[in-house]
């Protein structure tokens, strides 16, 4: 799967020194301002989650500086990206997130390798 795929967009609705949390967006544009790009308030920050021990906001960088897409935390996606999404449109037809996660022709053989 190509990288940009796996990109979330978020816009900055503030200049990053007003940002007291470290938000996964806010920590990626920042990253992003220390590798030289322009950050300002309204621009959309495209960022991907990778892998490791830390939080959540720690694992956020901009999709850009990411270069192999074995970094990226695939957990992450099926966990709080596809598993939500699917179960918006799933649940109208009885699907459950158990039957969902609990089959072996479920979700997870797509990702099992």
């Amino acid at each position: 799967m190509p990288l940009e795929k796996l990109i979330i967009w978020k816009t900055l609705e503030k200049p990053l020194s007003e940002y007291k949390a470290e938000l996964p967006h806010v920590v990626a544009a920042r990253r992003a301002l220390k590798a030289g790009y322009e950050v300002r308030k309204g621009d959309k920050i495209g960022y991907v989650i990778v892998k490791g021990p830390e939080r959540l906001s720690k694992r956020a960088y901009p999709w850009f500086l990411v270069k192999d897409i074995k970094d990226i935390d695939v957990n992450y996606y099926i966990e709080h990206q596809v598993i939500p999404a699917a179960m918006r449109i799933l649940g109208y037809f009885g699907v459950t997130e158990a039957k969902l996660r609990g089959r072996e022709d479920g979700l997870w053989k797509y990702f099992k390798k």
